[in-house]
């Protein structure tokens, strides 16, 4: 395979963000040309009320002469007589002068007048456009901290430094915070300006803040060290509330995504549903976060469409003990606490058993009697969370202990209150038992009863995420102003997590991950996770490697100005166990491949009432894909997103999924003529959600689909 060498390539990325006061233009595009190279964005049709039109579309080039290379954007659309034209075009910007921005410029989009072809010094418009040159590495190892902390609503200690570091050389850092709410400092109007402040205090004077976000208690505040900050392009943030009706904002989570060069990253903060008992509602909690949070494309969900997924928060998973009435979805045991009366106080009382149970992977579940396409199914056969166990149950001298008392307190009678002192004395023994385990640094056997643990393990939640070991005591809960004192009326857990996700083939090395038990104020301990992570910058402007493989696949009778691509395209597609959406057990499946690295969106031919559709080479288009050179899908993935047709409603999304091209790219160095077969899962609310499997190869071709060159600029 060919590969290219590891000199630093100029590239300029230019994100086209917004444009404004355009008059009556209709479907607007704003092209860009750099070199020979050429962008465009897609046609958007609606324009807001104060006449700005959204684009967020964006593209990179590689230069090949920096000196002479020029960033040309224009706008066209069409007139109200429906003839196409050009608006007008900003001032060429040198890329040269790009290169000697101030760095503190490189991560804010800024406004460009439109100056009219005909010459007239006048505005006819803006473009908000991000622009940024820097000389990009091939590849590029970086370091990455991740810190996460339950403030517990109190002010914060004026020193961090046991928990975030100081004198760091870290490229990306990721601060998350829940219940981040305390009367703020002089000089600050919120909460979150004063602890933005406190945050870029700390790592100051040599990062800076990338994006910071809130939504209600919960906080997300993403720093960069200044001399990487031109690797930095797409940040977008988003939120979900996954509190009382999905709109109060007490539970849920934030996001910040972002590309370090090639490399994407999704960095996520979640507070999740509190009270033992309660890993259900946790386990939902998470589904519906991946479900309805979208940072950067929305058409896929976040698992599939960034390489690394990061995912930090008081996730609120606790230690629930094989054959107590409380392990599993069992009820609470927090009899004392003056929290806990809003919790479940129903237990399931069949301990660890094994035991199945279908769930519904929608919160509508189940059908409506008709077999109407309304019912929506969606279900996977899965154990119950109650079942299973965690590492086959501890058989220690007090676990022993612990479940004869539970059982004698269970088939006891006598009144409510001689039940009540049995059920604190059932606590406080279990209390106690744990904590002397902490004393003895024997954190493996509590493990075990980890909910978090058994339900990754188990796939009920945070599927194929990863977590380094842990070797560092529970981290709630605590006295506050206190080393290690747990308070009596809550089982010591570890509440507080940092775990991540990868797409294959996107490798990282967790180097540490640990607690920081000197900050005192809350009622929780932050944790904080420190990563080594390679990222890319992958060429999209052919070198003279790639021109030979492509002469051998030109057809005959192209021209010069002919848009050439490379094609994607499918010999075989095939869907296995496919999620249910309809009444009758069945769906209509399609899938939709989407993403910016193809010319457009692409979807297969419906297949109907089925789970496992079968798709022929007729039944799938020919997918174009957007940048001409090979070398840019060594390390890509093509994202496929998996649909149930309807003919009344909306068509439901059965799944994601991202097919690495690495194999396919190979084969195509290697000139072999035969397909590439790929298998890859797809998962739906973070859960699996069947497979798909096929063959397909890459040939070069006149992109047919193109509507030219760029207009004259």
């Amino acid at each position: 395979m060919s590969s290219r060498g590891g000199l630093r390539a100029c590239r300029v990325t230019v994100k086209v963000v917004a444009i404004r006061d355009v008059g009556s233009l209709s479907n607007p595009v704003v092209q860009v040309l750099v070199e020979d190279s050429y962008f465009r964005t897609s046609d958007v049709k609606e324009k807001a009320e104060d006449g700005l039109i959204t684009f967020d579309q964006g593209h990179s080039f590689d230069v090949k002469d920096e000196k002479s290379a020029e960033v040309r954007v224009a706008v066209a659309g069409k007139t109200s007589m429906g003839m196409r034209k050009v608006l007008g075009s900003i001032k060429p910007l040198r890329v040269a002068d790009l290169l000697e921005t101030d760095p503190d410029r490189t991560l804010e989009p800024e406004w460009y007048d439109i100056v009219a072809k005909e010459g007239k010094k006048s505005s006819v418009g803006k473009v908000l456009l991000h622009v940024v040159a820097a000389r990009a590495p091939p590849q590029q190892p970086i370091k990455l901290f991740i810190g996460s902390w339950n403030v517990g609503n109190a002010p914060p200690p004026d020193d961090l430094s046991p928990w975030l570091p100081k004198g760091t050389d870290h490229e990306l850092i990721a601060i998350g915070s829940q219940e981040c709410e305390y009367q703020p400092r002089s000089g600050y109007a919120t909460c979150m300006e004063d602890w933005v402040a406190a945050i870029k205090a700390h790592f100051a004077p040599h990062y800076k803040v990338v994006k910071g976000t809130t939504r209600g208690q919960m906080r997300l505040v993403v720093l960069v060290l200044e001399t990487s900050q031109k690797a930095i392009t797409d940040v977008t943030s988003t939120s979900e509330a996954t509190g009382i009706g999905h709109v109060i904002a007490n539970k849920g989570a934030v996001s910040v995504s972002l590309k370090f060069w090639d490399t994407s990253f999704c960095f996520v903060n979640s507070h999740l549903a509190a009270h033992e008992g309660h890993c259900q509602t946790r386990n939902d909690n998470y589904r519906e976060v991946v479900r309805n949070m979208h940072p950067g494309l929305s058409s896929i969900d976040l698992l599939s469409q960034f390489r690394h997924v990061f995912w930090m928060g008081d996730l609120n998973y606790r230690l629930a003990f094989p054959g107590s009435a409380h392990a599993g979805q069992g009820g609470p045991m927090d009899g004392d606490d003056d929290s806990s009366g809003d919790e479940d106080s129903s237990s399931n009382g069949s301990g660890l058993g094994s035991s199945s149970r279908l769930e519904s992977l929608n919160e509508e579940g189940g059908t409506n009697g008709s077999g109407s396409k309304g019912a929506r199914v969606m279900h996977r056969s899965v154990s119950s969370s109650g079942s299973g166990g965690s590492g086959g149950g501890s058989r220690s001298g007090s676990g022993r202990k612990l479940n004869e008392m539970d059982r004698k307190m269970v088939s006891m009678g006598g009144s409510a209150k001689e039940r009540k002192e049995a059920e604190k004395a059932v606590r406080m023994a279990l209390h106690q038992s744990i904590v002397e385990k902490i004393d003895q640094g024997d954190f493996t056997e509590l493990l075990k009863n980890d909910e978090l643990q058994r339900e990754i393990r188990e796939g009920r939640a945070f599927y194929k995420f990863c977590e380094a070991p842990i070797d560092f005591a529970p981290t709630f809960k605590v006295l506050r102003d206190e080393l290690r004192q747990y308070n009596p009326k809550r089982l010591p857990a570890w509440c507080d997590r940092v775990l991540w996700r990868s797409l294959p083939g996107c490798d990282l090395t967790c180097t540490r991950y640990t607690s920081a038990p000197n900050i005192l104020t809350g009622d929780h301990k932050p944790v904080l996770a420190e990563f080594d992570v390679t990222t890319y910058a992958l060429p999209v402007t052919m070198d003279p490697s790639e021109e030979a493989v492509q002469l051998l696949q030109l057809s005959k009778g192209h021209s010069d100005k002919d848009d050439m691509r490379w094609h994607l395209h499918f010999t075989d597609l095939k869907g296995h166990n496919l999620l249910s959406a309809d009444a009758n057990g069945l769906s209509d499946p399609y899938i939709r491949f989407v993403g910016p690295n193809l010319f457009k969106s692409f979807q297969t031919k419906k297949c109907y009432k089925t789970l496992n559709p079968v798709w022929g080479a007729d039944d799938v288009p020919a997918i174009v894909l957007e940048h001409q050179s090979l070398h840019y899908y060594e390390k890509d993935y093509l994202l496929a997103a998996v649909f149930d047709h309807d003919k009344t409603n909306k068509d439901d999304p059965l799944g994601f999924a991202a097919i690495p091209l690495a194999d396919l790219v190979k084969a195509t160095w290697e000139q072999s003529s035969q397909p590439v077969s790929f298998r890859v899962e797809v998962t739906y609310k973070g859960l699996p959600a069947g497979e798909l499997d096929g063959s397909f190869r890459l040939f070069w071709a006149v992109n047919k689909l193109s509507e030219g060159k760029c207009a004259q600029m």
